[in-house]
């Protein structure tokens, strides 16, 4: 699923961006198509072209409502009808909510627009015209082409390849294998099991995506904008960056597992049945742990979701609110815009997470 979004990145984000640039109108649809694709480059793209006043900050909010970020490729994978409902809910609040922003005149200098008695007036300076790869900006602690971690992530990821290849393939076969429960127990504690390779190449693989993770530092986040610059103009790099950016999903996929059979073991606490019987209050718990830039706390959120310890009501309300790692090079160049972005798409996260709460169930 990554390696075919980044490739469909990889083919296509130049024509998004020359799409936003002919409308103002229309960008916050745009937009927020941008931050349903999986993963978090289609709504990096749109960060810096706000700070270089190629759209409005509606379509900051609408991309940024839109976003789930890698924690899509959990849910697609594991609840893919649930994935269906979650992003098309986040997708129409998206536009709806962008759209009345740039109608408001909202701006993150004017976070009250057209409702501020200080309002003085909506002057667009949108610019029409910009090359739709130079608006990515090299940032400060690009990695170096003699340092290890480059040299990892750039030659071990040929190994990492052929090992989700071989992974997949013998996946296929253990789901056609494992009808019987009985048979998963025997491959799990048995490691003299005629199938037992399935363990030892999952564990190989899970081996090679932590190296890939430490290598490419990306502890929070895990495209820089030089990364996602280098994936818009190579195949070769497309590749790469899906390679990590799966390790990224892996590792915190792994953590979050870790974290939670943890905490239930030494705390004795069913922290996921304290959260449903909140009620109402679980949209609030949603929301605000989407405040939390990046993707890591999400795909522990979502990745509890899965294993049907959170309702639906508080996945959507996290799903609006949150913002990926989109929000990082939002940050880097406007905290102020960053701050309003995110705290504009808790309003609808919270309302839409009540609506579904009190209409629907959780």
């Amino acid at each position: 699923m990554v390696l075919l979004f980044s490739w469909l990145q990889y083919k296509t984000s130049g024509k998004f961006v020359s799409i936003l640039q002919k409308n103002t109108k229309t960008q916050p649809f745009f937009g927020a198509l941008l931050g349903l694709t999986p993963g978090c480059g289609g709504a990096i793209i749109v960060m810096p072209l706000y700070v270089k006043k190629v759209v409005t900050f509606g379509t900051v909010i609408a991309t940024l409502a839109a976003t789930l970020g890698d924690a899509a490729f959990i849910l697609i994978a594991k609840a893919p009808k649930d994935a269906a409902i979650v992003h098309i809910v986040a997708f129409f609040t998206a536009v709806f909510w962008g759209m009345l922003i740039d109608k408001w005149q909202i701006t993150h200098n004017q976070p009250l627009g057209k409702f501020s008695k200080k309002f003085q007036g909506f002057k667009s300076d949108i610019k029409k015209e910009i090359d739709p790869v130079s608006f990515i900006d090299s940032i400060e602690g690009e990695e170096k082409d003699e340092s290890l971690g480059y040299k990892i992530t750039h030659q071990g990821y040929v190994l990492w390849w052929w090992v989700c290849l071989l992974g997949l393939i013998l996946g296929v076969t253990l789901l056609v294998k494992a009808n019987d429960p009985n048979y998963a127990l025997e491959l799990t504690f048995d490691p003299s099991h005629k199938d037992a390779i399935f363990n030892y190449v999952g564990l190989f693989g899970t081996f090679l995506s932590v190296i890939l993770f430490v290598a490419g530092k990306h502890f929070i986040g895990d495209d820089t904008l030089e990364a996602l610059r280098d994936k818009l103009t190579s195949s070769k790099e497309t590749l790469i960056h899906a390679a990590s950016e799966t390790a990224f999903v892996t590792f915190w996929v792994l953590f979050a597992y870790l974290i939670y059979e943890y905490g239930m073991y030494f705390s004795n606490l069913d922290f996921a049945q304290m959260i449903v019987n909140s009620g109402p209050l679980s949209i609030l718990f949603g929301a605000g742990i989407g405040l939390i830039p990046g993707c890591g706390p999400q795909i522990l959120f979502v990745t509890a979701y899965t294993e049907g310890l959170l309702p639906m009501s508080v996945l959507i309300a996290h799903a609006i609110s949150q913002d990926g790692d989109a929000l990082f090079p939002l940050i880097a160049r406007n905290r102020k815009a960053a701050l309003w972005s995110t705290v504009i798409t808790t309003i609808p996260a919270i309302a839409i997470g009540l609506l579904w709460f009190y209409l629907i169930g959780n």
